[in-house]
């Protein structure tokens, strides 16, 4: 089951992200925060099965957009500057807030399943807490490492634009004039400001200017 979670997860983001080796960091983050997890259970002394079977795939689930977050921030600030750990340390500075509230939302729901009625709630609901924090501490230092490390192979494995995006520019930009003569009308009425001169004032000269043009019909 966690393998065919990794799977699906694996795919979306390869179809998603912009560079398909993001993926792999954002797995090895995610994968690193899972085994702190685990290991830490060790403080509870025993959990139950269904805990350990669906602690990790929910953990993947719950925090997988934390990495995201942080990698679409870190490209827009490099956009901005081209100096790498500049643009990280921006990127997380900015990204800080919106992580950490997600995160500390998450939490605190979770934390919510120690009051069930049934034991299962206890297990469950203090090891997916555990695991969304540890989540949260994994991306804010080990996310940043390995997409510094992975800058050049996270450039060369970038999807080139698709053929089709081309044709949608060339099909938009003969589309910008429109047919006559409401079309005219119309690009008037841009340029010149609908406060100014009302579009059925355009509409009204334009049938006029055609109907004088029009030859009557001789007897």
């Amino acid at each position: 089951m966690f393998i065919l979670s990794i799977v699906l997860v694996t795919t979306i983001l390869l179809i998603a992200c912009p560079s398909y080796f993001e993926p792999v960091l954002f797995l090895l983050t995610i994968g690193v925060a899972v085994l702190l997890n685990q290991g830490t259970n060790i403080i509870l002394g025993e959990t139950s099965d269904v805990t350990a079977s669906i602690s990790a795939i929910l953990q993947l689930a719950l925090s997988m957009d934390y990495s995201i977050i942080l990698m679409n921030r870190y490209r827009q600030e490099l956009q901005a500057d081209p100096d790498r750990e500049a643009a990280m340390t921006r990127a997380l500075a900015a990204a800080f807030g919106s992580i950490t509230g997600s995160s500390v939302t998450t939490i605190v729901g979770l934390l919510m399943l120690v009051f069930m009625r049934f034991k299962i709630g206890m297990d469950l609901g203090i090891v997916l807490a555990k695991g969304v924090l540890c989540s949260l501490l994994c991306v804010f230092t080990v996310l940043p490492g390995l997409i510094l490390w992975a800058d050049k192979l996270i450039r060369r494995t970038t999807k080139k634009p698709r053929a089709c995006s081309a044709r949608i520019r060339r099909s938009s930009a003969s589309c910008q004039t429109p047919p006559a003569p409401w079309g005219r009308a119309l690009c008037s009425t841009a340029r010149t400001g609908m406060s100014r001169k009302p579009i059925s004032r355009h509409f009204g000269r334009s049938w006029r200017m055609r109907a004088l043009s029009t030859p009557f019909p001789r007897g």
